[in-house]
């Protein structure tokens, strides 16, 4: 397909209103919200905020979820997440005006989730570790001595190869500049790793490492003890990464 045949002007549209943008920044901590919090994440009333929300769905970038007397928005497919995480590598950075803003920056940046993937800081190092350890291949394959380990985190690496999403794809990281992991694979390892309570998420995107969280991650991956992948200073920052849970 060429670029002809799609019509950018039409998204590059949908996503430059700042409440739209907004909107779909929310999401992309991968849960379903009602319309009142995404108008209030957007600073808009709640006719606006349906307003806008219905050219979304309209553009199948947002689905509705019904339960029971209450819907719920989330965004449609991974291909949008991808979209706006891609534009947030060009965009100017927002001014930071206060503590509390500071402290959302830095936590964000540390660890946090992409639309269904981790990123951040710790999403870059856990994608080094997992290649350095065999799980995922420097081509993003995985190849098949990986299910053994895999299945011990019950992540079925047969049933994800099934599926119409792409196993493993790298995701360029718009703090770090480096990639991460994204995908089916990635996705089932984030659901895996907060089931077992090893990474924790909070409010938003941001994802904390559990106190014993990051040392259960390494003796999965078996490493016997530090693992460098895992404890290398950050290269943007020289800060070391907040994987001990005593980040905060």
């Amino acid at each position: 397909m060429t670029i002809a045949d799609v019509d950018v002007a039409f998204a590059a549209r949908l996503l430059a209103d700042p409440s739209r943008s907004a909107m779909l920044t929310l999401l992309l901590d991968g849960r379903a919200h009602p319309a009142g919090a995404l108008a209030r994440a957007a600073g808009i009333g709640r006719p606006a905020a349906s307003a806008h929300l219905k050219q979304l769905v309209e553009a199948g970038y947002v689905e509705v979820v019904a339960q029971g007397r209450h819907r719920y928005h989330r965004i449609a497919r991974p291909e949008v997440a991808l979209a706006v995480e891609s534009l947030a590598l060009i965009a100017p950075p927002v001014p930071v005006r206060s503590l509390k803003q500071s402290t959302a920056a830095r936590r964000l940046a540390a660890a946090r989730t992409c639309y269904d993937h981790l990123a951040g800081r710790a999403g870059v190092r856990l994608r080094d570790a997992l290649v350095d350890h065999g799980v995922v291949a420097a081509d993003n394959s995985v190849p098949p001595r990986a299910a053994a380990r895999l299945a011990e985190l019950h992540i079925p690496l047969d049933a994800l190869q099934r599926a119409r999403r792409p196993l493993v794809r790298e995701c360029l990281d718009w703090t770090e500049r480096r990639p991460h992991l994204a995908g089916a694979l990635p996705a089932a390892l984030l659901d895996a790793l907060v089931g077992r309570r090893w990474l924790v998420r909070g409010a938003g995107r941001h994802v904390e490492v559990g106190p014993s969280g990051w040392g259960e991650v390494l003796a999965w991956l078996g490493c016997p003890g530090p693992c460098h992948a895992l404890t290398d200073p950050s290269p943007a920052t020289g800060e070391s990464l907040p994987l001990t849970g005593t980040d905060r």
